[in-house]
């Protein structure tokens, strides 16, 4: 991903020739993520360790796949291409 601050108007244009994404070796602490394409949750992993968290947004509110973790919020199998993502490393 890439973010960009401006304090003025002006176009930017980048080019990114690869479009392919490693999500098997993320590393620790918190990571925002994307792809071109669709991945199963269970193909996301952590580089150090097993325990992962990854939050998504989508239309009906925040979402949370954490297989270690109890929580309340509803889950998801995979993350959908072009889709933003958080993913947390311990």
């Amino acid at each position: 991903g890439l973010w960009i601050y401006n304090i003025k108007e002006q176009d930017i244009v980048v080019y990114d020739n690869d479009k392919s994404t490693d999500l098997t070796n993320i590393l620790s602490g918190w990571n925002f993520l994307g792809s071109a394409d669709t991945h199963y949750v269970e193909d996301i992993s952590c580089k150090n360790s097993d325990s992962i968290a990854i939050w998504k947004f989508s239309v009906d509110g925040w979402q949370l796949y954490a297989p270690k973790m109890k929580h309340t919020f509803p889950t998801f199998n995979e993350v959908n291409a072009n889709d933003g993502f958080w993913v947390y490393c311990k």
